[in-house]
């Protein structure tokens, strides 16, 4: 897992963020992180699978606070619109650990 730190201009340090993922997208705008877990076998599931989680920056506390997690199946052949995941799914692509160089 990797740790993520962000710039806080009044201590003129770098603190850590409170973020967890593997491939984190920042919304400046509307002060969100998103992070992205992709998961899949193609031989168990006909899709791959993407879990994220959706953090909102508190200026307070200068940190990121955990809002929410979702989980959807990527399109394919068969499906060309983008779905709720199953429990099972979610449930499998939480405990999956995914190594940097092997999503799919």
């Amino acid at each position: 897992m990797l740790i993520y730190y962000i710039y806080d201009d009044s201590q003129n340090k770098y603190i850590e963020a409170n973020l967890e993922g593997y491939s984190i997208q920042f919304d400046s705008e509307n002060k969100t992180a998103t992070s992205t877990k992709t998961c899949g076998d193609v031989i168990t599931y006909s899709s791959n699978v993407l879990l994220k989680k959706l953090y909102y920056f508190n200026n307070k506390e200068k940190k990121y606070t955990y809002i929410d997690k979702y989980c959807e199946a990527i399109p394919d052949g068969d499906n060309y619109y983008l779905r709720q995941c199953t429990k099972k799914e979610r449930l499998d692509c939480e405990k999956a650990v995914v190594e940097v160089g092997d999503e799919p």
